[in-house]
């Protein structure tokens, strides 16, 4: 499916993808998640109730929130098992 710019947050927002390998067939599954930064908090987890769900393994079922504040956009892990990785 193609990412619908259509219908996409206002900007700021943050692109997120995930890469799911399935092991049987060898495959990646790819997702992307287009989430618009505003005032609240964008919760990041396994959780159904967060913001983005994740259904990898690594993945805590909560994992990391963002804050975006003045134009600054704040990570903060929540005591994850592997950590949380940002690539820029």
């Amino acid at each position: 499916m193609l990412l619908d710019l259509d219908n996409a947050p206002n900007p700021p927002y943050a692109i997120f993808e995930s890469i799911e390998e399935e092991e049987e067939e060898n495959n990646k599954k790819y997702s992307i998640f287009l989430i618009g930064l505003g005032q609240e908090e964008i919760s990041i987890g396994r959780n159904s109730n967060s913001t983005v769900v994740m259904k990898e393994i690594s993945i805590s079922r909560t994992h990391s929130v963002l804050t975006y504040k003045n134009r600054t956009l704040f990570i903060r892990d929540k005591g994850s098992k592997f950590g949380t990785l940002i690539k820029v």
